[in-house]
This record gives structure tokens, C-alpha cells and sequence, in this order.
């Protein structure tokens, strides 16, 4: 991160903290917490309010995973955008949401011990793709200031049995697409990635960072 950035950075901190600029985090993501209190200076300098999409957008109406990853994420932002009582100060709002795709194929939540193995031989010895769509809408003005997709290329070991079974059996397959996690026990069933490592946990910081900068020149 170049000086230039940091300076920038450490301007929206300034307006935060002197009661210019508030900034909503719409994701119960502790990794995404955590990702913008880095860049935050590892400051508290936002509040959370988790957004109330239902995420149930049909996938049908989508021509790839990568529109239907941006709709939920948009919707996100909406959501608590509608929710707010008030958008005094400046108010900023984050949202994000990750998918797992295989051929373009979106990978939920699996609904069971068998789902999670049925997902996790699609995946054995292929490539998938980890999209992350970002959105920060804009208040009280209610324009969308910028929106982007960053896509991380993984490629899965060739998993045998006897691996699927004792992933399913650590628990972590539950509760995560594609029923894996990557920065989990999950990390031993990848070859490689190509991308960025922290889009794949669900907040590309450095793009992000490159967006959210250019915001301080106009505070």
C-alpha cells in the first residue's frame, strides 16, 4: 500500500472519529469486520447492522453467477439503507456477498452431511471460482458510489473417500458454499489459488482500499 493511500486513509479515520462521516458494515462477517478495522487503522470506526435480504434471489433470472453475486450484494445495501432512521452524518454503507461457483454453477450452503460430500467430489481435482461482489452505497445523496466483482481462481486436490469423509466430519462443510472453507481445515483440500486470498474469505481488501480512498478527496 503505497504512502499516498495511507494518507487517504487516514483522512476518512479523521472524519469518522470528528463526528463527519458514518460508516455501516451491513454483514455479520467477522472476517469482514476484522478486514475493515485493519484498514481502519485497527479501529472500531464503523458500526454493524446486518442486513435483512433474504438472499433468495432466483439464480434462473441471472445470466451468471457473477450478476446474481453483485444483485444480492446491491440488495444488501438496500436493505439497510431502508432500514436506517437517519443518514446524518455522511453515511457510508458496505455490503458484500461471496458465491461459489462451479462452470458457473452457484454452490450453496450444503443441507446435509451427504449434500457436503456430493459438493465436495463436484469439486475433487477441478477448478471453481470464489466470486465477491462489493457494494458502498452513498447517504444521504443515495447514489451508489462504486461496485465490483473480484474473482479467485481454486483448484481442488483430487479427494478421495476417505479425505470427503473426514472433512464432513470436522463439522466445517456446514454453513459455508461450496461446503468447504478455505481459510478453515478447508485449506488442505486446495492445490492452489490464483487471486486474491482475502476476496476468497469473502472482502478483497486491496480493491477495496483502492475504491474507498478515492472517496477522501471529496471529505
Amino acid at each position: 500500500m503505497t504512502q499516498s493511500l495511507l494518507s487517504l486513509q487516514a483522512k476518512i479515520c479523521s472524519a469518522v472519529e470528528t463526528g463527519k462521516l458514518r460508516i455501516i458494515l451491513a454483514s455479520a462477517s467477522p472476517r469482514r469486520s476484522a478486514a475493515l478495522a485493519t484498514m481502519l487503522g485497527n479501529k472500531q470506526l464503523f458500526e454493524i447492522i446486518v442486513s435483512d435480504f433474504a438472499e433468495d434471489l432466483p439464480h434462473s433470472e441471472f445470466a451468471s453467477a457473477v450478476e446474481y453475486n453483485m444483485a444480492t450484494a446491491k440488495k444488501k445495501a438496500e436493505h439497510v439503507n431502508l432500514a436506517l432512521k437517519s443518514a446524518a452524518p455522511k453515511t457510508l454503507i458496505i455490503a458484500a456477498d461471496t458465491v461459489v461457483a462451479l462452470h458457473d454453477h452457484i454452490l450453496e450452503k450444503p443441507s446435509s452431511a451427504a449434500d457436503a460430500a456430493r459438493m465436495l467430489r463436484l469439486l475433487s481435482d477441478t477448478e471453481h471460482q470464489i466470486h465477491t461482489s462489493v457494494v458502498l452505497r452513498e447517504l444521504p445523496e443515495n447514489i451508489e458510489s462504486f461496485a465490483f466483482t473480484s474473482t479467485v481462481q481454486v483448484k481442488f486436490a483430487k479427494l478421495n473417500e476417505e479425505e470427503i469423509a473426514a472433512y464432513v466430519a470436522t463439522g466445517e462443510a456446514f454453513d459455508k458454499a461450496g461446503a468447504y472453507e478455505i481459510q478453515g481445515q478447508g485449506r488442505m483440500l486446495v492445490e492452489h489459488i490464483a487471486g486474491d486470498f482475502f476476496s476468497a474469505v469473502g472482502f478483497p481488501a486491496r480493491e477495496f482500499a483502492l475504491h474507498f480512498a478515492r472517496l477522501a478527496t471529496e471529505l
